[in-house]
C-alpha cells in the first residue's frame, strides 16, 4: 500500500508539471560503473492536467544491470516555500522517505496470489511491475492514466515548485545503484497569495 501512496503523489506532482527536467544524479551519470537504471525520457500530456483527472504518459528507460534486489529506495521530496526549499517530511509513507525493500514492496504492491498483477497500461506494453527486471530498454508508449482526487492533508501537493530525487541503494553492498532527480512546477499560475507562500 505504500508504493501505491508514494505513486500517486509522484503522478499528481507530475500530472500538474508546467515544466519537467529529469536527470541521472549519479557520480558518473549512465556510465557510472554501479548504475543500474537510466532514464532516456520522459513525457506527460497535457500539461497542467486538473486533479481528478486525466493524464497521458510515455517515455523509456535502460536497465543496465539485472535487477534482483535487495534495494532501498531513498526519496526526497522538496517544495518551495518563501523562497527558501523546504523537505516534504515522510507522513503515513509518502514524502521525503527510505524504502527498505523495493522489490517486496512492489511485489507485495502489484499481485495477486502470489503472481504479478500489473497494471493494466503496463501490461498493455509488456512492461513488468515485479523484480527481476531483466537488463535491456523499457519503453512505455503512450498510455492513459487516470489520477486520483488528492484530498485532506495532501491537498497542498496539488501546486508548487518541487526538487525529488530517488536513490537505489544495494543493500549487499551498501552500494548507490541508481540516483534520478526532478525539477518541476506543478500546477496553476498563482495569484499574489499563492506566489508569496509557495
Amino acid at each position: 500500500m505504500a508504493y501505491l501512496g508514494v505513486v500517486t503523489v509522484i503522478a499528481c506532482l507530475l500530472c500538474h508539471a508546467t515544466s519537467l527536467h529529469i536527470q541521472d544524479c549519479m557520480k558518473n551519470g549512465r556510465s557510472d560503473v554501479n548504475n543500474i537504471v537510466h532514464v532516456n525520457s520522459a513525457t506527460v500530456t497535457p500539461f497542467p492536467v486538473v486533479v481528478p483527472g486525466n493524464v497521458d504518459v510515455a517515455g523509456n528507460l535502460d536497465v543496465l544491470k539485472n535487477i534482483t534486489g535487495p534495494l532501498q529506495m531513498h526519496l526526497s521530496v522538496q517544495r518551495k516555500f518563501l523562497g527558501l526549499w523546504v523537505t516534504v517530511p515522510c507522513v503515513s509513507n509518502v514524502g521525503s522517505c527510505t524504502y527498505d525493500d523495493v522489490c517486496s514492496m512492489l511485489s507485495s504492491s502489484f499481485s495477486l496470489n502470489g503472481a504479478p498483477n500489473c497494471p493494466a497500461q503496463l501490461s498493455n506494453e509488456g512492461l513488468p511491475c515485479n523484480c527481476p527486471f531483466a537488463e535491456g530498454r523499457y519503453t512505455m508508449n503512450q498510455e492513459h492514466f487516470k489520477i486520483p482526487e488528492m484530498s485532506g492533508v495532501w491537498s497542498w501537493l496539488a501546486s508548487g515548485d518541487y526538487k525529488v530525487k530517488a536513490i537505489l541503494t544495494d543493500k549487499a553492498r551498501s552500494t548507490d545503484v541508481a540516483c534520478q532527480s526532478a525539477e518541476l512546477s506543478v500546477g496553476a499560475p498563482c495569484n499574489f497569495f499563492s506566489c508569496l507562500f509557495g
